[in-house]
Order: structure tokens, then sequence, then C-alpha cells
């Protein structure tokens, strides 16, 4: 990257390589303080009003709209806080609202979401929540 250049300049690198990427070099550019425009262009932006509930035989996630215009979202799940994120979605989530039947009683999970535009630009990750699964 060049570090004469705002990020906005190198946001089509950063996306080819993922989300997980963008997000790890924004915040390594916002550490060392180099110049950051108000974003990319044609990256979805993600609303952080992610919130679970979670019952012994599912977990519901609903979230807020993101403000720009979607297709759908993408749903990511870990057994770890902020690490290790696996998509649990295998296709575009159309609404704000998602239940997840394929957990186990007592474990904690942690949930993340994404916002995913029509060229298929998915945008940072929401804030993290997480669902502690009742053992009965």
């Amino acid at each position: 990257m060049n570090t004469t250049q705002p990020i906005s300049t190198c946001c089509s690198h950063m996306r080819a390589a993922g989300s997980r990427c963008y997000a790890l070099v924004l915040a390594i550019v916002l550490i060392i303080g180099l110049p950051l425009m108000s974003g990319c262009a044609g990256v979805a932006a993600q609303n952080s009003a992610l919130s679970a509930v979670a019952t012994s035989r599912s977990v519901s996630l609903s979230w807020s709209p993101s403000p720009s215009v979607v297709t759908g979202y993408r749903v990511y799940r870990s057994l770890q806080s902020a690490a290790f994120y696996t998509l649990i979605t295998a296709t575009l989530v159309p609404g704000t609202s998602f239940e997840d039947l394929a957990i186990e009683k007592g474990k904690t999970y942690y949930y993340v979401v994404t916002a995913v535009d029509a060229q298929l630009n998915e945008s940072a990750f929401s804030n993290e929540v997480l669902a502690t699964i009742p053992t009965s």
C-alpha cells in the first residue's frame, strides 16, 4: 500500500482480499494515522445494532438495516470473541433477522453480521454480540 495516498485509493485491493482484510487494514490505518477518506465507494455500510436472544434450541439474531442499498446480509459465528468467525449463512439473508439452529447446549457463541451490495461488496463487521446457550 502506498502510504502517501488516502486509504480510499486502496479500497479495491482490500475488497478483493475480503472484508476481514479491509477491517484489519482500516484498524492499522487508524492506529498509525494515515489519511482516511469518508469510505470506499461501493462498499456497503453496516449498521451496528446487532442483538441476540438465546434459547436452548436456537439463537435469534436481529439488526437494524444498513443505511446503504444492500442485496442482503451475511451472518458469521465464532466460539471466541473477536476472532475466527465462520460464515454460517450459505446464501444472503434478505431481511434483518436470522435464527441459528445449529447450536449446542452450554456453549457461548459470538456473532457478527455484514451487509452486501449488488456488486457483492461486503461491509466491515457489525458490532459483536454473544449468546450463551442454556444447558437445559
